[in-house]
């Protein structure tokens, strides 16, 4: 039986976002890269890009840049490229985890009941940060069944695993069994 979502294209190995980012653009410089490149297809990239530039400032001691952000003229710049790049909203439960130096997302996100168009997966593995799973040291287990699979018989919860590749910038979706001995889902493979 068929699915009325419409599902992307599988992909195995997940890049890591911007590798080759310019952390010396001003913020003004970045937010027109993000108004304009085609490496940036959603809001949640452009806000990715955004915490990867700021980290790097802050890294770098650049207090002048940090010092420049207008939080809310940051925020009407993102909800304006929701609009132009016709982005769907975030989901409503990023406005309450995720926040952005001094501002959270709320306006980026749908109302409390609106569909956003994306899947809220739960993640088994909440004690991980994320350096531990960039390191490569764990793997994050996610619970998820796949609007194809209408019924399911197997042991535990359907869902897949996210593991970093090493010496690699890669995140890879594991779709083989010996993936997930002694883990508590499964994997289907649609």
């Amino acid at each position: 039986a068929g699915s009325s979502v419409t599902c992307v294209t599988r992909c195995d190995d997940i890049p890591i976002l911007y590798p080759d980012f310019d952390k010396n653009l001003s913020l003004d410089q970045l937010l027109d890269w993000l108004s304009n490149s085609d490496k940036v297809t959603s809001v949640l990239m452009a806000v990715e890009a955004l915490r990867i530039w700021y980290w790097c400032k802050r890294l770098s001691k650049d207090t002048a840049s940090l010092n420049s952000i207008n939080v809310s003229v940051v925020m009407n710049e993102l909800v304006n490229l929701i609009k132009t790049r016709d982005w769907l909203k975030l989901p409503n439960s990023m406005s309450k985890v995720w926040c952005v130096w001094r501002g959270n997302l709320s306006s980026l996100c749908v109302s409390e009941g609106e569909n956003s168009g994306y899947f809220d997966l739960q993640c088994l593995d909440k004690c991980k940060d994320s350096q531990s799973v960039l390191s490569g040291k764990e793997p994050l287990v996610f619970q998820f069944q796949h609007p194809d699979v209408t019924s399911c018989d197997k042991p535990g919860k359907c869902g897949f695993v996210l593991k970093t590749l090493p010496g690699e910038r890669k995140i890879k979706l594991c779709t083989e069994t010996e993936d997930y001995y002694n883990q508590p889902v499964h994997f289907h493979d649609q």
